[in-house]
């Protein structure tokens, strides 16, 4: 399984920007695409971004303040579930102290030091790929939860993976309409097997309401990262 930059696409009727998804699978490459355009319309667009009119940079970083927030409402929407009986117990949940329990390798927080426009570049660089990050941690939660629990939680890791891609749309859009390349990428190799593939459900269900904790803590972070941008453009 991996993830990369794929390819991205505007619908041509509501301009907005869609991502391209590709899963690595042990019978090959499967290719499941977020926007609704069919596999031989989205190929056959060439450079689509070339002369796309992009929002105002203020219209932009409150699109994408909405989707952090939004994508907070999905990981809580997960930890909500989990907290039921039918999951975690209150004695396995006491064990999960937020303030000390977090998956390694998963960021809380996109380093940056005194973050302005003038700056901007290497913050959104650094986004891109942190929240690409978190996506290959829940698509890992997804599949072991298809595979080896019945499908349940099925519908709060796609949510989460969904809210997380359109999320990382919007980072994108930012950086190309501020002529900023985004060129590394990550795949699953960032997330230690030592997380994967846990076959205890209990452990594992533990290991998802992490997962949603974390991202609860990056997403905070990374609204305040992007409400100091918003205000000096606001000046």
């Amino acid at each position: 399984m991996s993830i990369s930059h794929g390819k991205y696409f505007y619908d041509k009727f509501n301009c907005k920007l869609k991502a391209s998804k590709h899963i690595k699978e042990n019978s090959g490459l499967k290719e499941k695409y977020v926007c609704s355009m069919t596999l031989s319309d989205a190929r056959a667009i060439d450079n689509p971004c070339t002369a796309q009119k992009f929002p105002s940079l203020i219209t932009q970083l409150s699109i994408t303040m909405e989707r952090i927030v939004l994508t907070n409402v999905a990981a809580n929407q997960m930890l909500v579930t989990l907290r039921q009986p039918r999951f975690l117990t209150p004695d396995d949940l006491i064990q999960l102290n937020p303030d000390a329990t977090h998956l390694p390798n998963l960021p809380l927080l996109v380093e940056t030091k005194n973050l302005t426009l003038g700056n901007m570049e290497d913050f959104l660089r650094q986004t891109y790929r942190d929240v690409s990050i978190h996506i290959v941690f829940v698509q890992q939660a997804l599949r072991e939860q298809i595979a080896d629990d019945y499908r349940v939680l099925e519908n709060e890791l796609s949510w989460l993976e969904q809210k997380l891609f359109e999320l990382l749309c919007k980072v994108h859009t930012l950086a190309i309409s501020s002529n900023i390349t985004i060129s590394s990428f990550v795949d699953a190799s960032v997330m230690p097997s030592s997380i994967k593939n846990i076959q205890d459900d209990t452990l594992r269900y533990m290991r998802n309401y992490i997962l949603g904790k974390d991202t609860q803590i990056f997403l905070g972070n990374l609204e305040a990262n992007f409400t100091t941008l918003y205000s000096e453009v606001q000046g």
